[in-house]
């Protein structure tokens, strides 16, 4: 009813409603009172004052584009003043942005096609319908309104604009800990970028990884590498295999500077050579090995097809390059050539290997592949190589098991295939007669423990769940699900989940919901939750087993060093060690204010403090301002101009404050880490609560701090003056950009956005492309934010 009705028609319906139910006949007391709430949206204020915000429609991966803007437009100090602008003081990506926000905030018709064309004119990677990242969108939209002018003057305006709304200052404090003096850097900014890993910060600043001897694991490393030594087969060159990470960075026009002959050999292009100061010559630099000539290129992520990887190399941002040298790809392929193809099977304990052999071949002396177990490792290798379209490496029943780990004596490969100990198997087979067998058991049997799962439910009063079921024939309480309401409960669990990575806990059409008449009923406000059971469609859980197994294959045995390595790495640490309880101790004599300022209480052997876990954004806030020791494999790595002029890098900690605090404050949070093993970022699936306010007193750097650490300083004169105490410190959310899915490649961004003027008068919605969902602000929270918006708050 609400969808078939126009805004005026269910103002009009809402008032008489409310006005009914507070004793007035005709509504006309209730116009002059607040406003009213939308039904079932308890918080939610009315249509009468706050306009509808309107969607934008996606044009081929442009939704990163559509979440940015729609927060934008809800930013009021740097919307306004650019409309307040003359169009000739902008350039083409400012008057787009300034015509689209505008027709945003007045609900005129809005696209994104003119700025989308004006960004990619100035920067080649926003050519094509690849998705970007929101957050570097944020940061070239913000820098090219002032980047595009070519007059300082004009310049100037610009920025000033912009700074006006965003601009904040930090300040960092370096401790030396050899001279024990301090260095004050300054920074400004416009968002704040946070880490979300959990701290366990100690002396100094040293991480609890400093405080465990390596030495204790010694023994048990030279044991394992003992068993490998006997267990493990000889590798074919993999060791061989140089894996090379590129990332190409906005705004910077380096080339890859990658020369290739005409020629290939063996279906793989050939390097001639790197070209300097280009970005494949910045790796060879920065990881020390070297690209020669002659190299071929094996994959470029993941990709082996020649057109493919050309295509990634022309458009890709983020690269893993796979080199090998010829003698070992050749080898390769003459033993594929002669001797079949070969596959390499890893996994924890508990998944077994899936391998059914033929019994009968098997008392013949030979192993022959009979049926591949649902759920196994081998079954989630097959899934994965048919997603990589890597058809030549499927295991099919009836192929014929040649060799496993290098021994081809049939009770050594029987004995592998059967272990529960093992964790990897290398297994050569080749080709057999097919159609002697039975089709994978993986494709025809019976649903798993696993093909269930079970979602909870918060129930919107006179809203239902959202389920849109078809009955299955002779289920009484069994019914298929066709599709989902927007703005249901069960939609908005389906994007709390895509925005943690947990896509596997989605609800999506074909799965079929096990307690039908539950869902049927009407969600009721005395509802807590409410949970449902539901079983995956048979490609769902393909689709679920393949994504488990490829976290098993990226993670893999942890690598183990050296003896030698390890006993040398024992000495840094010591040393570092060394360096930091002498520093403490000195620090605590002459009673410096330093010793409270960087945790220099207490010696090197006491426990570390660990940091609470971060649970909220206000955590990863607050975790900026912790302290930091400055090195790198326990070696020092600061350059210190108080200790003279020499080159010596020394031991140091850092700690950061906030200096100046800007009207507007976006906070990105840190959720894409690159996976070596796939070449793309993936998203960390850590829990983050989203904040409805910050409070960021405890970050901002005081006048007495600031005293004490200019007492500690050789030069002193070119410090700031302090101006951060008069600044109010309480924030307030007022938009969200949310990715949803597990990568930053393949998901998928929102929006949420409060219309109203503060957290009191709020009204919040769901911005997903063209559609818009009135929301609550406990279903903004609940997502887990890649950006998060706020705003001085009025009462700060």
């Amino acid at each position: 009813l609400i969808k078939a009705l126009s805004g005026r028609e269910l103002q009009e319906i809402l008032l008489e409603a409310h006005a009914k139910a507070n004793g007035s006949a005709d509504g006309s007391a209730q116009m002059e009172g607040p406003e009213l709430s939308h039904p079932g949206l308890p918080g939610l204020p009315g249509l009468g004052q706050l306009p509808r915000p309107q969607g934008l429609t996606n044009l081929g991966n442009t939704c990163y584009l559509a979440s940015v803007l729609q927060c934008l437009a809800q930013t009021e100090s740097f919307a306004t003043e650019l409309q307040e602008l003359k169009i000739s003081q902008l350039g083409g990506i400012g008057q787009a942005l300034q015509r689209l926000l505008g027709n945003l905030r007045q609900d005129s018709q809005a696209s994104v096609e003119d700025i989308l064309g004006q960004l990619a004119e100035r920067y080649t990677w926003y050519q094509g319908k690849s998705q970007q990242d929101a957050h570097e969108l944020l940061r070239t939209l913000l820098a090219a309104l002032a980047d595009e002018r070519e007059v300082k003057e004009e310049k100037d305006v610009l920025q000033r604009l912009v700074q006006r709304s965003f601009q904040g200052l930090i300040c960092e404090a370096i401790l030396c800990w050899s001279c024990r003096q301090v260095s004050l850097r300054h920074e400004f900014f416009l968002d704040l970028s946070l880490d979300i890993s959990e701290l366990d910060t100690g002396l100094l600043g040293l991480r609890g990884s400093a405080m465990q001897p390596l030495l204790e694991l010694l023994e048990e490393e030279e044991d394992e590498d003992e068993a490998a030594a006997v267990e493990e087969p000889v590798t074919d060159g993999e060791d061989q295999v140089i894996e090379v990470y590129l990332e190409r960075v906005p705004g910077r026009r380096i080339p890859l500077g990658l020369e290739w002959h005409d020629a290939t050999k063996h279906n793989c292009k050939v390097l001639r050579r790197v070209h300097p100061n280009s970005l494949a010559d910045q790796w060879t630099r920065r990881s020390g090995r070297r690209l020669v000539g002659n190299l071929l290129l094996l994959s470029v992520n993941g990709q082996e097809d020649e057109e493919e990887i050309m295509q990634a190399l022309k458009d890709e941002a983020k690269l893993l390059l796979r080199f090998a040298p010829e003698e070992v790809v050749s080898a390769r392929v003459n033993d594929k050539t002669q001797q079949g193809f070969q596959i390499e099977l890893q996994r924890d304990a508990k998944t077994p290997w899936g391998f059914q052999l033929d019994p009968v071949a098997l008392e013949e002396g030979n192993l022959i592949v009979a049926q591949i177990l649902p759920d196994s490792v081998l079954d989630a290798w097959n899934l994965r190589c048919r997603s990589m379209g890597r058809k030549q490496q499927l295991v099919h029943c009836g192929d014929k098991i040649l060799a496993v780990n290098g021994s081809r004596e049939l009770q050594q490969m029987t004995k592998a295939l059967n272990s529960q100990a093992r964790q990897k198997n290398v297994v050569l087979l080749e080709p057999g007669d097919r159609s002697g067998y039975s089709a994978s058991l993986s494709s025809s049997a019976p649903p798993t423990e696993d093909a269930t799962f079970q979602v909870e439910l918060e129930p919107i009063a006179s809203i239902s769940w959202g389920f849109q079921l078809e009955r299955m024939d002779g289920e009484s309480d069994v019914a298929r699900v066709k599709g989902l309401e927007e703005g249901s409960p069960v939609a908005l669990w389906n994007m709390v989940c895509r925005s943690r990575g947990d896509e596997h806990l989605c609800v999506e059409a074909d799965d079929v919901l096990l307690d039908a008449k539950n869902a049927m009923a009407a969600a009721s406000g005395r509802d807590r939750l409410r949970r449902f059971t539901l079983r995956r469609s048979r490609d769902r859980q393909a689709s679920v087993r393949a994504a488990g197994y490829g976290d098993r294959f990226r993670s893999g045995p942890p690598a183990t060093t050296g003896a030698a390595r390890t006993a040398e790495m024992e000495d840094l640490r010591q040393a570092m060690l060394h360096a930091a309880d002498g520093c403490a101790a000195q620090l605590t004599a002459t009673a410096s204010p330093l010793a409270a300022l960087f945790g220099a209480t207490g010696t090197v052997s006491a426990t570390v403090s660990a940091t609470p876990r971060a649970v909220c954004l206000a955590d990863c806030v607050r975790n900026l301002g912790s302290i930091e020791a400055l090195e790198e494999n326990f070696q020092p790595i600061y350059h210190c101009s108080c200790c003279g002029s020499d080159a010596t890098r020394r031991f140091a900690s850092k700690r950061t404050w906030l200096q100046q605090l800007p009207p507007v404050l976006p906070v990105q949070l840190k959720r894409f880490r690159f996976d070596a093993h796939t070449g793309s970022f993936q998203k960390s699936r850590m829990r983050i609560q989203t904040s409805s306010t910050l409070d960021l007193s405890e970050l901002l750097l005081s006048s007495e701090q600031q005293q004490q650490l200019q007492s500690c300083m050789k030069d002193s004169s070119a410090t700031r003056q302090h101006e951060g105490e008069a600044m109010g410190t309480l924030y307030e959310l007022y938009a969200v950009c949310a990715h949803l899915g597990g990568s930053m490649e393949r998901g998928h961004y929102v929006a949420f956005i409060n219309v109203g003027a503060s957290l009191k008068e709020e009204s919040w919605f769901l911005l997903d492309d063209a559609k818009c969902v009135p929301v609550r602000r406990e279903d903004a929270l609940k997502v887990e934010a890649y950006i998060a918006f706020y705003r001085r708050s009025a009462t700060s």
